[in-house]
């Protein structure tokens, strides 16, 4: 194909805008977050560029790591609630979940195709 149809039809595609999710909140197991940054370093974006899309990397959404500042990490058992494991870390897990949907709710609406990397 020659180089300006390749230009033509990149251009007419939408971008992919990617967008981190470095969360590994809802377990009692850690190391699930690296999933974004591992995808990004195996080359993503160039592969997706070289099979004609534009690519638009957003970085990732901030989620708070519940460690933070403590000097060895922390891992709780998972107890049990009426017979059902109990959930951990809610209220990040929803922060971090509404603040992605309005991401791509902004991706779509400028008529972008959100791909979203998580953990």
């Amino acid at each position: 194909m020659r180089e300006a149809e390749r230009f033509q039809r990149m251009q007419s595609r939408p971008v992919v805008e990617i967008v981190g999710v470095p969360m590994d909140l809802g377990g009692n197991r850690r190391g699930v977050d690296m999933g974004p940054s591992g995808i990004r370093y195996a080359g993503l974006a160039a592969k997706l560029t070289e099979i004609g899309y534009r690519v638009r990397d957003r970085g990732n959404i901030r989620v708070k790591d519940p460690d933070e500042g403590r000097a060895t990490h922390h891992y709780e058992k998972i107890d049990r609630v009426g017979g059902r494991p109990k959930a951990h870390n809610v209220e990040e897990i929803v922060r971090a979940s509404e603040e992605l949907a309005k991401v791509v709710e902004d991706i779509a609406t400028a008529g972008n195709f959100p791909l979203v990397l998580g953990g």
